[in-house]
């Protein structure tokens, strides 16, 4: 495992039981660990001065490793309050130490500068009459208005005499150059001056409607024999006076008339009563007679006043007509109307009875006409027009009503003797449904005329029942009817117990969503943990899960019932997959990029000491599924940095020494190997080396791959013509990229050295290859230019694809092979 280390550390190997170390190998190893802190870069203090002292603050930055203090104070990462002279200073945490040259100290003194603020004008509103006049005063940011040397708010007021309104600023704010700050106002007394609309009298014939009508003016009010009186219409008879006078804050007009008077005359109307209306039908039930609506009459009988309308009438009727108060009658109008009522019946002929005689005794009917003036009798008694049940014989006979006569030789009687013949039906078959299980087991009734069918000495009534066990249902013919002789007449069925088979559908798990889908299966239900699940998609919860199958009711099940399943954490490593951009910076931070290549989205998964390297490799060392990191320090040493499937890593140094003069490509080679090797170019000999790994974790003993004459390139790898075997590009010192294609066994496959790239590669540095950057199974190199910019170019088989800028900024970052 890895352990803390500090000072001077000696390990020892000693042999176990049963083991012994072989001859001149390794047993012991010293290392001395350097104290050197963390050097950190203070960021700045901003300080925020505005206008007026309100707004003015300082904000402390957050940087890991350092404390900014005020006085001796240390001040938290954050926004604060400035005034006068403030000095931040950054002191260096524990383990910690600035930058030889950083920024260290900020001072600032703040402004005390006011707002300069114009105070708007008061709105003085000033009209005849004192009921609506009134002074408004605004709302200006930094100033208050004063009254009598009191604070008013912003608003409209109700204003007489004089009034003096002045302005004055707040703290934090001044008068700018020329600003009124006092406005003054006298309001006038002066009253509205009104002209009283006239009284109109109106003098009809009569007094019923004599008037007169005061009307609604401002300013004014009306009297009648010295009382005020509201604007309206009022009844008048006789002598009528009225004058105007003016309300408080109105006068008069000097040309108005302010008196008016009317005597009411005492005629009368002239009225010609109309004359009374008499209907005489056949009979007397019609007879009637009319008085007419007439304004000024009214209309006695037999000395009594009678009311507009029509009444019944018999006999000799005499209606007189007289007029009312106010009214006299016209010459020559007629006043008295006179009639005698004859006392005819109405002769009528009657309808026949209608009489229904069918099979059965049920539906045997009679039906009585509504004949008017007619009534119709049985045994004595008077039936009401419509249909009437019978049976045996039925004798209807036809009378005259009050003021009716039946025609001469009209029928007038009516006999029939009703038939008891009931009707014979044919019952219809029950039905039964009978399958597996007992939940759909039914038996179906018939709806059939004359016809009911019983269970168990039960009448049921037509429809679908629910049916267990043994079952007999009969028939049997209602009142009036009889059953078929030959028609069958009992059903039988005994209902079987077998349940219905069912087999479950299984369960699916999905990993990398974390949930588990349960089917729908008729019959079936699915539990976990004892709880019933509903069939769709679930969140599965870490850990073992077991999902079990249970038959519903009238079912058995067949075949598989239970289902389970491990769901691991998920894992969440620093480099989450091949193409993502990894580098570090010029403070020893490793960040990822994601496939983005910009700062919005980068993640620090390194927070310190990575410029120690001279290279970085991100590669699947193990072949374990997580992208792990080989480096090699400047030191001399290499190291490997398992990735742990929760994020960060666990270093292991697998060269000790010696490292400093080789510079290292890191890619599966051979086609057969299980996980990646070291490819390394010796700087002075200029050998190619590859060492293998064939545990996953330590290197395996060396081969040379090219005898001499690589000191000069820079070497990547990568499948460059898509064949499935590795490929070496070397950048030679010509600025040209040369193919040396790899057989898939170890060895360059013999023939003459391609030229992928003609010119222009030597304004390039840090050239690495990139897998899947541009998406899954892509291949191609990123690489540097002189302004700091850098590029993907992909390898699409044999060519370059047109070249995609990645980012800006990049020179002082260096970035990882894949």
């Amino acid at each position: 495992g890895t352990h803390p280390g500090s000072g001077s550390v000696t390990v020892t190997a000693k042999a176990q039981t049963d083991y012994v170390l072989e001859a001149g190998a390794a047993a012991e190893w010293t290392h001395t660990f350097k104290a050197t802190p963390y050097v950190v870069v203070p960021e700045p203090v901003v300080f925020t001065d505005e206008d007026g002292t309100g707004n003015d603050s300082y904000t402390v930055p957050e940087t890991k490793g350092v404390d900014y203090l005020v006085g001796d104070e240390v001040v938290a990462a954050g926004t604060h309050p400035g005034s006068g002279s403030v000095t931040v200073t950054a002191k260096a945490q524990t383990d910690y130490v600035l930058e030889a040259g950083a920024a260290a100290e900020w001072t600032h003194t703040f402004e005390a500068k006011s707002y300069a603020v114009t105070p708007e004008p008061v709105a003085f509103v000033d009209v005849d009459g004192a009921e609506s006049d009134s002074y408004t005063v605004p709302g200006v940011e930094g100033v208050e208005y004063l009254v009598n040397d009191e604070v008013v708010a912003a608003g409209t007021y109700p204003a007489a005499g004089s009034i003096t309104v002045t302005a004055r600023v707040l703290e934090g704010y001044f008068l700018a150059g020329g600003a009124a700050t006092e406005w003054a106002h006298t309001f006038k007394a002066t009253p509205y001056v009104v002209m009283p609309e006239p009284v109109v009298f109106t003098d009809a014939d009569g007094a019923d409607n004599d008037s007169y009508t005061v009307p609604v003016g401002e300013g004014v009010e009306y009297l009648v024999d010295g009382n005020v009186v509201a604007g309206g219409t009022y009844p008048a008879s006789g002598a009528v006076k009225a004058t105007a006078r003016a309300l408080a804050d109105y006068v008069l007009s000097g040309e108005a008339t302010v008196e008016w008077s009317h005597v009411f005359a005492a005629k009368s109307y002239e009225v010609s009563p109309v004359a009374v209306s008499f209907i005489e039908a056949d009979g007397t039930e019609e007879d009637s007679y009319t008085i007419p609506a007439a304004e000024g009459v009214e209309y006695l009988v037999s000395g009594e006043v009678v009311a507009a309308g029509t009444y019944p009438a018999s006999g000799s009727i005499t209606v007189t007509a007289r007029v009312v108060e106010d009214y006299f009658l016209a010459e020559d109008a007629a006043t008295e109307w006179t009639h005698t009522f004859k006392a005819t019946p109405y002769v009528v002929v009657p309808e026949p009875v209608v009489f229904t005689d069918a099979d059965g005794t049920a539906e045997d009917t009679f039906t009585i006409p509504s004949v008017d003036g007619v009534a119709y009798v049985v045994a004595g008694e008077t039936l009401e027009p419509g249909v009437h049940t019978a049976s045996g014989t039925v004798t209807v006979t036809a009378i005259a009503k009050t003021d009716y006569a039946l025609e001469v030789g009209a029928d007038a009687a009516w006999s029939h003797t009703f038939k008891a013949t009931p009707f014979m039906v044919v019952p219809g078959p029950v039905l039964f449904s009978d399958e597996d299980g007992t939940a759909g087991d039914t038996v179906t009734i018939p709806s059939v005329e004359g016809v009911e069918y019983l269970l168990d000495g039960e009448v049921m009534e037509p429809g679908t029942h629910a049916a267990a066990g043994a079952v007999t249902v009969t028939a049997r013919a209602a009142a009036d009817y009889v059953l078929s002789v030959d028609s069958e007449t009992a059903w039988s069925h005994t209902f079987k117990e077998t349940p219905y088979e069912a087999t479950p559908e299984a369960v699916t798990f999905d990993d990398e969503a974390g949930q588990y889908t349960i089917p729908e299966v008729e019959g079936v239900r699915y539990y976990v943990g004892g709880v019933e699940k509903d069939a769709g998609t679930h969140a599965a919860p870490v850990g073992d899960l077991t999902v079990t199958a249970k038959p519903e009711a009238d079912y058995v099940l067949a075949g598989t019932t239970s289902w389970s399943h491990t769901f691991e954490p998920k894992a969440t490593p620093s480099i989450r997959s091949e193409g993502e951009i990894i580098a570090f910076d010029s403070y020893g931070r490793l960040w990822n990029y994601g496939h983005s290549g910009t700062g919005s989205t980068r993640v620090m998964i390194g927070r310190s000491g990575w410029t120690a390297m001279d290279e970085i490799h991100t590669v699947d060392w193990n072949s374990d599924g997580f992208i792990d990191i080989i480096a090699k320090g400047k030191n001399g040493q290499l190291y490997y940095y398992k990735a742990k499937s929760t994020g960060n890593f666990t270093r292991y140094t697998i060269g000790y020494s010696g490292w400093a003069d080789y510079d290292l490509t890191v890619s599966k080679w051979k086609t057969t190997d299980k996980y990646p090797v070291v490819i390394a170019k010796n700087a002075k000999t200029g050998r190619l080396y590859v060492y293998g790994n064939n545990s996953g974790y330590r290197l395996s003993p060396r081969y040379v791959l090219g005898s001499r004459g690589w000191s000069e390139y820079v070497l990547t790898v990568m499948d460059w013509d898509k064949d499935g075997r590795k490929d070496v590009v070397a950048k030679t010192p010509a600025g040209q990229l040369k193919l040396y294609r790899g057989n898939g066994t170890g060895k360059f496959v013999s023939e003459t050295r391609q030229i992928i790239g003609r010119s222009g590669w030597n304004t390039m540095s840090n050239i690495v290859t990139s897998n899947s950057y541009a998406g899954e199974g892509t291949t191609g190199l990123i690489a540097r230019d002189s302004w700091g910019r850098i590029w993907y170019y992909q390898a699409d088989k044999s060519r370059w694809a047109p070249r995609e800028l990645i980012g800006t900024g990049w020179s002082s970052y260096y970035v990882a092979a894949q």
